[in-house]
């Protein structure tokens, strides 16, 4: 009874803290949005009194950044034919047994690049005629099964055109160095190509195991540096990768867990001063000033 009391007694005062509390926030809000607006104000009156200058930065910037992204496209695609080169020189099998017999079984036959080599690994390369790469290495260590989902992961990529994609996403990353979040939003796609074709793979042969499999016996066997920067499917994202396979996470928690809470802050604090600039140019363009809060 007596705790019954005081729970009544506490309750006006706890309504009370609450409908204040509420209040401070919505008043700070409000004058937050105030001193926003004004500011993009003082932006648009800056912007239309050099509107030259300003148009002329925004052109040279973007130029910039295209210039950037092309020379970082070019240098990795160079990289890319120099390695491929090295790797194949000398040392290209004939498909035959069961790699024959799996890539016929996925129309892959004319679409491999079987080399000798002791090392594991197996990616996706090529942007105008996306080719896979997979080494002797790979045979001696997985079974059918995992052999079969490393194929069917890879041949997802190579669908896709994914070395395209990864090879545009990296370039703009790097031209937008600057940006504080540019670096975790590739990581992030490069991880969703990852899953979508480790989906592709489990889908297809009804079974998450041998993939996860896959990777683990992958992994465990190690990676050249240089592969891995060439790798479409190889051993990206590797444990974020297994852990879905396994169902430890979903492909939204694994991309949450992969991203840097400075990226997130960054991004907030970048399109707040988005919103300002497009206050700011609607102004500048209309002249009609943005309502403002009593």
């Amino acid at each position: 009874m007596r705790r019954r009391v005081l729970i009544v007694a506490a309750a006006p005062a706890a309504l009370t803290l609450a409908v204040v509390s509420s209040a401070s926030v919505a008043h700070a809000m409000m004058r937050g949005y105030t001193e926003l607006s004004l500011a993009c104000m003082r932006v648009s009156d800056a912007v239309r009194s050099h509107l030259d200058m300003v148009a002329a930065a925004m052109f040279g910037s973007l130029a910039l950044i295209a210039l950037l992204a092309a020379a970082s496209a070019s240098f990795q695609q160079r990289r890319t034919r120099r390695v491929i080169s090295d790797i194949k020189s000398g040392r290209v099998l004939t498909i035959s047994g069961e790699l024959g017999a799996l890539a016929s079984q996925l129309g892959l036959m004319d679409g491999i690049d079987f080399v000798d080599a002791d090392e594991p690994f197996a990616f996706c390369h090529g942007l105008r005629r996306p080719r896979l790469m997979i080494s002797r290495g790979v045979l001696d260590i997985l079974d059918p099964d995992e052999l079969e989902a490393v194929l069917r992961h890879e041949a997802a990529h190579l669908h896709e055109r994914d070395p395209l994609r990864i090879l545009v996403s990296r370039a703009i990353a790097t031209a937008l160095a600057f940006v504080p979040f540019s670096a975790g939003l590739r990581d992030s796609y490069l991880c969703r190509r990852e899953l979508r074709a480790d989906r592709a793979a489990v889908d297809a042969m009804g079974d998450a195991l041998p993939m996860a499999s896959a990777l683990a016996r992958m992994l465990r066997a190690g990676h050249r540096s240089a592969f891995a920067s060439l790798a479409v499917g190889a051993l990206s994202a590797t444990d974020i990768r297994i852990d879905h396979l396994l169902g430890c996470v979903t492909p939204e928690t694994a991309l949450l867990r992969s991203a840097n809470p400075l990226h997130a802050l960054a991004f907030a604090t970048l399109s707040m001063l988005l919103l300002c600039v497009l206050v700011a140019t609607a102004h500048a363009a209309t002249g009609v000033r943005p309502c403002l809060p009593c």
